[in-house]
């Protein structure tokens, strides 16, 4: 990766196989920050029948569970010195 400036950025990927041989395209904000870490999220909404599961069901189908999900996350990658 080349260097980037202090601010935000665009990153743009392919997501691997993440169930049922599925991938789906995701794309990544991310900033670098003062100290040089690069911070990076990604929010991306699915439904769990397009990866071959299905939406769970408790107590007999009284308590379904919706079939879009958002799945989350942010982490931090530190500069290594």
């Amino acid at each position: 990766m080349t260097d980037v400036s202090v601010g935000s950025i665009m990153i743009s990927g392919f997501a691997g196989a993440v169930s049922g041989g599925v991938a789906a395209p995701l794309s990544l904000s991310g900033k670098k920050l003062p100290n040089g870490d690069l911070q990076l999220s990604v929010s991306k909404k699915l439904k769990m029948t397009d990866y071959k599961m299905e939406p769970p069901v408790m107590l007999l189908g009284t308590i379904k569970v919706g079939n879009e999900i958002t799945v989350e996350f942010d982490f931090v990658l530190e500069r290594v010195k």
